[in-house]
């Protein structure tokens, strides 16, 4: 991969203006392929951009002592993305809110089935605080029913105990569905069961997806983009 590197950047006549990379790669990770890019002493040294679905954290603790732009954190809006490249580019400052606010939820449409009215609250506070639009429905029937009025839903989360209609007759009937967009959504089984044998039953019975309560913002949040970027890329 090193020689790869070398006659691709040396002898391209039209340099590279940016480098968009994985951490995690086969043969070399990415902070020894910006080590060797570095050593080549290129007349123009292009920008460093890291995508990675492997933890933040370590890779800035890494990463110290090398040139990198921006730390993007997989999946990736394409604004954030659109964003870092720009100012990679540009080689100018981005308003770090753009690239790295891993708060944000904004543009994504949930609908939660939880009829505890605790819960309710603790999980619209978080998902309202990260500018997430919520519906709220108290058990597995109201939750069907609010699905089928509408194709507007990213993705849902799904209490298992519910009056009416539980979490897994609730995910088996819409799996079922003849919409098909519908019947696809995404669905993240909300549960203090977090067994093995109960969570490979929740997976085999239509979930896609397990966050045990109570319940941790940001594993919510990295699942909810992860499984809604994943559904839209497989619904093209």
């Amino acid at each position: 991969m090193v020689k790869m590197l070398s006659a691709h950047l040396s002898n391209n006549p039209d340099p590279y203006d940016a480098v968009l990379l994985d951490w995690t790669l086969p043969e070399m990770d990415g902070k020894q392929i910006i080590e060797a890019i570095l050593a080549l002493q290129l007349k123009k040294l292009p920008k460093f951009i890291v995508i990675s679905s492997y933890d933040l954290s370590i890779i800035e603790s890494a990463s110290t002592d090398l040139p990198i732009k921006s730390i993007l954190q997989k999946p990736c809006l394409e604004s954030k993305l659109f964003y870092a490249i720009k100012g990679a580019v540009n080689d100018t400052e981005v308003d770090a809110q753009l690239i790295t606010d891993s708060k944000t939820l904004i543009g994504f449409n949930i609908l939660v089935a939880e009829d505890n009215p605790i819960n309710q609250i603790v999980i619209k506070t978080m998902l309202t605080n990260a500018k997430a639009n919520i519906t709220i429905v108290n058990n597995g029937q109201e939750c069907i029913d609010t699905l089928v009025k509408s194709d507007t839903f990213d993705v849902i989360l799904m209490d298992i105990h519910m009056p009416i209609m539980d979490g897994i007759e609730a995910a088996k009937f819409i799996r079922a569905l003849d919409n098909k967009k519908q019947a696809s959504i995404p669905i993240i089984a909300l549960t203090a069961n977090v067994m093995k044998k109960d969570v490979d039953h929740y997976l085999l019975n239509g979930m896609d997806s397990h966050v045990a309560k109570p319940v941790d913002f940001n594993q919510l949040k990295l699942t909810i983009i992860e499984l809604a970027a994943k559904n839209k890329l497989h619904s093209k």
